[in-house]
């Protein structure tokens, strides 16, 4: 090994530390904000120009990341809450019912208490062919 060699050693409890695969301590009080702001914890790579697997990487790698992004995934889902029951005059309800429903599991409420069971008989009144002669 070279001399100037200088071998990465895990964490310590320094501040302004550096890391080997670009994580830095800022990113957790950062993802938390975009968070807040309606926005999904995956785009937040887009935000900080790495890929999307790197954030990944650093939630199972670091668990003070892990939490904030669990942390701004709570935000998320409170902004479009908070949206949803107090909109602005042009909100698109459309695309907050997206994300509700595709990121958070929210479904429309369906009443089917035992419904699958019920048998409904429908009568229709008898319907007689019209001739020429009832038109005259």
């Amino acid at each position: 090994m070279p001399r100037n060699y200088k071998k990465t050693t895990k964490r310590t409890a320094k501040k302004g530390r550096k890391y080997p695969d670009g994580y830095k301590d800022e990113y957790c009080k950062r993802i938390i904000q975009h968070g807040s702001k309606g926005l999904l914890w995956n785009t937040f790579a887009g935000e900080i120009k790495v890929h999307r697997n790197t954030v990944i990487n650093w939630t199972n790698k670091y668990p003070e990341f892990k939490e904030a992004k669990e942390i701004a995934d709570v935000c998320c889902e409170l902004y479009w809450q908070k949206k949803g029951a107090n909109p602005p005059r042009n909100f698109n309800f459309g695309y907050c019912k997206m994300i509700m429903t595709n990121k958070y599991g929210y479904r429309d409420k369906i009443n089917s208490q035992n419904n699958e069971n019920k048998q409904y008989i429908i009568e229709l009144p008898m319907i007689t062919p019209i001739t020429k002669n009832d038109i005259q």
